[in-house]
């Protein structure tokens, strides 16, 4: 008996979340291109994943406006509202936030990774059903010469370098970069390099290791210090040297560069 009492309260309180809680209901994902603003309505207690397939080079970053909602089918003029947005690429949830009304245009942190690979925007709404959300956002593409290619994570995948060249990186979140510079000749080089941000006081370690791992020189980059000296390898033709870039900051820029010294 008590077990009957027991299944009914289950299933009362069951059906009563059903009336409490909204529905979430999930749409097919909808394939974007850069640089075309897309103006969407998201139905309450719903959500919204769009796709976007990064290009042969570049960085990309998600840009996101909150216009105005509906409720009962009445415009309202109210700026207090968010929408939930998150950026996520690989299953790793790179970005995950409110985006206020108020604030304007929210733009994400820059985003590098190989061609091809899909970026997921989602959009959410636990609303009522009566509320009907109004927003545009795009992704907007940004092209540097000599921008890093992604995923140069490990030694295996490093860079190439030449000489005489700078060459542009990105700190993205738990990121890792990799260069390797083969010296053309025998003969002295040093490498350079220079934290680019100067808004955030952020900072990363650039680090040189042969071709064994062995560490030969490191050094700590900051905000606004300018190009600074990593260090001097002396290397016989076809030798290489590697370079890692690391940071616990993410979403800034640095650049780096070898030259021959003798």
């Amino acid at each position: 008996m008590m077990k009957k009492i027991a299944s009914l309260i289950l299933a009362g309180a069951m059906l009563l979340s059903g009336f409490l809680m909204p529905m979430q209901v999930k749409a097919e994902s909808i394939v974007v291109n850069a640089n075309n603003w897309y103006e969407m309505a998201l139905p309450g207690g719903t959500s919204q994943e769009y796709v976007y397939e990064m290009p042969a080079s570049g960085y990309v970053t998600v840009e996101v406006v909150d216009q105005y909602y509906t409720y009962g089918g009445k415009v309202s003029d109210s700026t207090s509202w968010y929408m939930p947005v998150k950026v996520v690429v690989n299953d790793k949830l790179y970005e995950n936030t409110d985006v206020h009304c108020s604030d304007g245009v929210w733009k994400s942190s820059m985003l590098s990774f190989k061609e091809g690979t899909k970026i997921r925007m989602i959009f959410s709404s636990s609303s009522e059903s009566d509320y009907q959300w109004y927003y545009k956002f795009r992704v907007v593409e940004h092209n540097i010469k000599n921008l890093e290619t992604e995923s140069n994570n490990s030694k295996s995948s490093a860079d190439k370098v030449k000489l005489n060249t700078i060459y542009n990186g990105i700190m993205m979140l738990d990121d890792e970069d990799y260069y390797v510079f083969t010296a053309p000749t025998k003969g002295k080089y040093i490498i350079k390099a220079v934290n680019t941000d100067i808004d955030h006081y952020y900072s990363l370690t650039c680090a040189l290791y042969n071709n064994s791992y062995k560490c030969l020189a490191s050094t700590r980059l900051d905000s606004g210090e300018g190009w600074k000296k990593i260090g001097t390898v002396s290397l016989k033709k076809g030798q290489k040297v590697y370079m890692k870039y690391s940071s616990y900051d993410k979403n800034f820029c640095y650049k780096l560069k070898v030259k021959k010294v003798s």
